[in-house]
């Protein structure tokens, strides 16, 4: 404390004197302090120059907030709607900036994050079902390995064989002969053969003439239903036999000898019409009524007709 007091007292003309007394002793001690001459440094002005450059752009920073302020005050002047904020922050999490993203884009955006939380809250509670289920099941299957056996090979005999061969020899053979004979071109045509090669075999051919079968005139086609998803055709040409028809109707689908019956009566009743339609029959002119009240005979008056 007299170190301080001293200090406080002598500080302007740099010198400060201090005692201490002791039991049988006696301490002095003298201490000169020479004022040092202030030199700013290079670091310094710069760090000036930056504090003011701060507080120029502080100031600048409060004055575009105050007229930022002043521009929503004017604009939100003649507006009366005053919404209601609850929390800017909710459940503790910062609010995203939605000013620059349309409506549409915002409610998309809220949605796909409640769709995604609730599949993770079904994927969660399915997961959780599966191991209470696992953990709570006693069965427990015992897997025997079985080991793959060699299918055994088919043997083909060479006889078989031998016999296959021949027949496709046979087919091809007669293939190519019915290839010559399409192309084989007859004598009365127009054309020089002096200059075409004519083998023997091919000249010995004869040319094979197709048996054309002209059929018969179609008189009636007749469809019969067989079950609710089969249907059926019978075809009536000129000279078959209606019951030679049902027959061979009935032997193709199985059908029972009742039937048979049923459908010579259906042929024969078609074919009637068909034939009544292609031939109608002329109506005769009707007989003038007599009037027996007028008759001068001697025959008795009657209502019917004779």
């Amino acid at each position: 404390r007299l170190m301080m007091s001293n200090y406080l007292s002598n500080g302007r003309s740099g010198k400060w004197r201090t005692q201490t007394k002791k039991k049988n002793s006696h301490f002095t001690w003298e201490t000169e302090v020479v004022p040092k001459k202030s030199k700013k440094s290079p670091l310094s002005k710069i760090v000036a120059h930056a504090e003011r450059l701060h507080a120029h752009k502080e100031k600048t920073a409060q004055k575009i907030n105050q007229l930022k302020r002043e521009q929503k005050k004017k604009e939100v002047k003649g507006c009366t709607f005053k919404p209601r904020i609850l929390s800017k922050r909710p459940n503790g999490q910062a609010v995203p900036n939605y000013a620059r993203k349309p409506a549409g884009e915002r409610l998309y955006e809220v949605h796909a994050a409640q769709l995604k939380k609730t599949e993770m809250l079904k994927e969660e509670y399915q997961r959780k079902k599966d191991e209470e289920f696992e953990m709570n099941c006693t069965f427990h299957p015992e897997t025997t390995t079985h080991t793959k056996r060699p299918s055994p090979k088919r043997v083909v005999h060479p006889v078989a064989m031998a016999k296959t061969i021949q027949r496709l020899r046979s087919v091809a053979i007669e293939k190519g002969n019915l290839e010559k004979d399409k192309n084989y071109v007859g004598p009365g045509t127009n054309q020089s053969y002096s200059g075409l090669p004519i083998s023997p075999a091919i000249r010995r051919q004869k040319p094979v003439k197709k048996r054309v079968v002209a059929q018969a005139e179609v008189l009636m086609h007749l469809d019969i239903q067989l079950s609710p998803t089969l249907t059926d055709r019978i075809t009536l040409r000129k000279g078959d036999s209606i019951k030679e028809t049902a027959i061979r109707f009935a032997e193709k689908h199985g059908l029972e000898k009742s039937y048979i019956a049923v459908l010579q009566h259906t042929l024969i009743t078609q074919m009637d019409n068909v034939l009544a339609e292609q031939h109608p029959v002329p109506e005769e002119p009707d007989e003038p009524e007599m009037d027996f009240h007028t008759m001068d005979s001697g025959l008795p008056v009657g209502n019917g007709v004779y």
